[in-house]
């Protein structure tokens, strides 16, 4: 039996997989569920289930993204797996199966950009930004080229035969940087992303721009930009 932080994940009692949830003395216990366990079914059982299921798949998808990792890097604790660290700092962003707009992609911005509006289609997503300034406090001088790196999420699916959402990596094209101009950032969606899309009514993104030097290595990286489209 291990003991789980109480402060990250709340109450927990239940049932995820073969695991057990239970409370005891305040603090949470994570155990081999026993072949004659009966799981409780009340909603907010099945919301908290819903949420995990959905931070474990979202840390899978940052996870697997080589520069968003790189980036949290930075502020997991060395001891620390990653991908724990992940559905711990995620969790509380969710509300059953829905991710909130409140949801942070990266760690605090090194750097400041606005979105001006976003554009989808079925095969392509344009994110069109305010110029930058020298306000956002990137040097021209070494940050040559940006591009945004997030992931897709998509729900409310049209066949209910679908999974409840898809969670997908995305990368924009890279730009020039510009301070004076405002820039376009477009995510192509190849063939097997359109037609996932075409099966969800709602469509989300949660991304970050990365600045790179002219070597292409990461220098800086914004804030989390969130657009959500219902076509």
């Amino acid at each position: 039996m291990a003991i789980l932080n109480k402060h990250l994940f709340g109450k927990i009692k239940g049932t995820f997989g073969t695991a057990v949830f239970r409370q005891r003395k305040g603090s949470n216990y994570i155990a081999q569920k026993p072949e004659s366990y009966n799981p409780p079914d009340d909603e907010a059982y099945l919301n908290r289930i819903e949420k995990f299921k959905l931070a474990s798949k979202l840390s899978s998808t940052v996870t697997a993204n080589p520069e968003l990792k790189s980036i949290w890097q930075t502020v997991i604790p060395k001891e620390q797996n990653p991908y724990n660290f992940f559905i711990a700092k995620f969790y509380p962003y969710l509300d059953n199966a829905v991710i909130k707009p409140s949801f942070k992609i990266v760690p605090s911005a090194t750097v400041g950009v606005n979105l001006d509006n976003a554009a989808w289609t079925t095969d392509k997503l344009t994110l069109n930004m305010l110029p930058f300034t020298p306000a956002s406090l990137i040097d021209i001088n070494y940050e040559k080229t940006a591009s945004f790196k997030g992931i897709l999420f998509l729900s409310s699916p049209i066949d209910p035969d679908l999974p409840a959402y898809e969670v997908i990596n995305i990368v924009s094209k890279s730009v020039n940087i510009d301070l004076d101009a405002p820039l376009s950032f477009e995510f192509l969606f190849p063939t097997n992303i359109q037609n996932i899309n075409i099966g969800y009514q709602k469509k989300s993104i949660f991304a970050a721009m990365l600045t790179y030097n002219e070597d292409n290595q990461n220098v800086n990286y914004s804030g989390t930009i969130y657009s959500e489209s219902s076509i």
